[in-house]
This record gives structure tokens, C-alpha cells and sequence, in this order.
């Protein structure tokens, strides 16, 4: 009897460690399984939508070395394939609306007096088609990247006339068509997060170079402007 009561008395000593211990294996093993390990990455096709932000330089609102911008938002598809962990090859169209564009009509004046180089009216809606290359940098679920995009931006055609100041800003009688269409490469940076096997998201900033119309007394010429993109999107 006293051998029954001993060993019973142990028992419900143990009961408490032993629950204790069952506890912490059961919250372990909920905690591996909380933690998802993603796939490896598959070569494949693989598409991408974003929305964007361009800040658009604007020279005739330069002031000593600094440069003005004007809003446009935009939206963009990337489809191509993805090689491997590391490398993306594709190709893009969007288009992207110009704000301060929008506040201006289509007859463009310039000066044949002395006046400088000014740039002329741009599009208000503006459809770039481009290459693109993404290097990503690491393997994990957190992948900074590097990337370039190159193409062309396709706009309206639009018309200058030619106006003399001298003469109470008197029309010369002299017009031009000039295209909005031009050259454009965008160098970025950002960072991708792998939320699924098959889908992520991203933000990025580039450094978007185009060519703009320009207009020096009568003569008609393109430059390289920079503008200011940044961009938040998912791949899938």
C-alpha cells in the first residue's frame, strides 16, 4: 500500500514537467511549420505590372543649377524570361500621362528673335516600348537587383509657329511639325520581396534619360533629358 501511495505521489510530482515538455515540442513544431521554405526559382516565362511616378525635367524653369520638375504617372507590363535566380531578359510597353502637358493646347509659340533655346510642347500622353535586363543580386526571399531598360517613347506629332517679338509678337507666317517620339534609357535600382513561390513584390528608382524637343530661333533639335522614375510593382 505504501508502495502504491509512493508511486502515485511521483507521478503527479512529473505530471507538470511533462505537460511542460509536450507543450514546447508542440509550439516548436507549429513555429517550423510558420516557416514556408520557398522553391528555387524555375526558368520560365515570367510578367510584371507596375505603377509609376516620373518626375519630368523642364528647362524653361531652370533656376541657377537646379532642375524643376513636373508630375506624370504612369503604368507599365514587362513580360520575358527568367533564365535562372539571377537573370530576367524581357521587353515593355505602358504609357504615362503628363501632367503639366495637359495644361497646355497643341500651338506651340517660339521667339526667332533672341531668344535662347527653349524646349517645346511635349505629349501629354506618351506609350514607351523598351528592352529590359534585371540582375538579381542574392538568392533569398529579400533580393536587391540592378536594372536597364532602352527603347523608344512614341508620341503625337505637334506644330510650332514661329512668332517675332520685335513686332508685338506678330506670327511670321513660318510653322514647323517637330515629332515627340524619342530615344529613351533607364537605368534602375531596387529591391524584390518573393512573398509566394510564383509571386512578388518590388520597388525601384531609375535615373530615366529621353530625348525632348528643343527649338533655337528656327532650328529644331532633340537632348537627352533626365528624368526622375520611381516604381512599385509585382512579378508573377
Amino acid at each position: 500500500m505504501k508502495k502504491t501511495i509512493f508511486i502515485a505521489l511521483i507521478a503527479v510530482l512529473l505530471l507538470p514537467t511533462v505537460a511542460s515538455a509536450q507543450l514546447i515540442t508542440s509550439a516548436q513544431t507549429i513555429t517550423v511549420k510558420e516557416k514556408k521554405i520557398l522553391s528555387a526559382i524555375e526558368p520560365g516565362y515570367e510578367q510584371s505590372a507596375e505603377l509609376y511616378f516620373l518626375g519630368i525635367t523642364d528647362m524653361a524653369f531652370m533656376d541657377g543649377s537646379r532642375l524643376h520638375f513636373t508630375p506624370a504617372f504612369g503604368a507599365d507590363y514587362i513580360g520575358g524570361y527568367r533564365f535562372n535566380n539571377t537573370l530576367f531578359v524581357g521587353a515593355g510597353i505602358g504609357f504615362y500621362y503628363d501632367i503639366d502637358s495637359s495644361n497646355w493646347n497643341d500651338n506651340s509659340y517660339d521667339e526667332i528673335g533672341n531668344q535662347e533655346q527653349r524646349q517645346l510642347l511635349k505629349s501629354v500622353i506618351n506609350v514607351p516600348l523598351y528592352a529590359h535586363v534585371r540582375a538579381y543580386l542574392t538568392k533569398g526571399r529579400v533580393q536587391p537587383f540592378l536594372s536597364a531598360s532602352m527603347g523608344v517613347k512614341f508620341a503625337s506629332q505637334a506644330t510650332v509657329d514661329f512668332m517675332d517679338n520685335d513686332y508685338n509678337w506678330e506670327y511670321t507666317g513660318k510653322s514647323a511639325e517637330y515629332s515627340r517620339t524619342g530615344f529613351l534609357v533607364a537605368p534602375a535600382v531596387g529591391v524584390n520581396w518573393r512573398c509566394e513561390d510564383n509571386f512578388s513584390m518590388y520597388l525601384n528608382v531609375a535615373c530615366w534619360f529621353q530625348a525632348e524637343p528643343y527649338c533655337d530661333h528656327t532650328e529644331i533639335s532633340y537632348i537627352m533629358m533626365p528624368y526622375l522614375k520611381a516604381s512599385i510593382g509585382c512579378t508573377f
